[in-house]
């Protein structure tokens, strides 16, 4: 052994320098130095670690890459569908409204004309019923005055859709009068049909 130790320590008395590198080499393989950052199994480490993953990091950028145009691509879709989508609604809701619009005028204009048709038969009833009972008195026949009543009211009636409507009141008025003037004389002399 003494025969080793000799020329080791002849060659660290003729290479200090390098004895020095070799030792802090050697000691920074289990220690690490605070003022001195050399970690050579750290760097050793490292370095292996970036040689194994470094396709590893080049195919994650790119898939980073590929995905992020794709999220992109999706949200453009995206947008322009729900823009599609908004557009197709806010027309649906438009056509709705004016079918609604139109179904109202047209509703309107028939409830009119059943208003209008419906007046028309009321005066034609009250007409026919005032003619009838006034003829009936020309020829002598007698009325209860609940009958006279009656057809008061419905001159009333009569009066009111005339207005309502803007007619003229025709033939109809002279025969009321008659029949008015009637009621009145078998109130006074109280001549009613009992």
């Amino acid at each position: 052994m003494n025969d080793i130790a000799k020329p080791v320590t002849q060659w660290i008395a003729e290479n200090a320098g390098w004895t020095i590198v070799i030792l802090v080499f050697v000691f920074s393989l289990f220690f690490e130095f605070s003022k001195i950052k050399l970690s050579p199994i750290t760097a050793l480490l490292n370095w292996v670690g970036s040689r194994l993953i470094g396709g590893l990091k080049k195919d994650i950028a790119e898939l980073k890459v590929d995905t992020n145009k794709k999220i992109d691509e999706l949200k453009k879709d995206t947008e322009e569908k729900i823009y599609e989508l908004n557009t197709k609604t806010t027309n649906a809701l438009n056509e709705i409204k004016t079918n609604v619009t139109n179904n109202s005028e047209e509703t309107k204009k028939r409830l009119e004309q059943i208003e209008l048709s419906q007046d028309k038969a009321a005066i034609a009833r009250i007409k026919a019923h005032v003619l009838n009972f006034s003829r009936s008195l020309r020829v002598g026949e007698k009325h209860t005055e609940e009958d006279f009543k009656n057809l008061i009211k419905e001159n009333e009636e009569y009066e009111r859709l005339v207005k309502h409507n803007h007619w003229t009141n025709d033939v109809y008025k002279a025969d009321y009068e008659f029949l008015y003037h009637e009621y009145q004389r078998c109130q006074r002399e109280n001549d009613f049909l009992k």
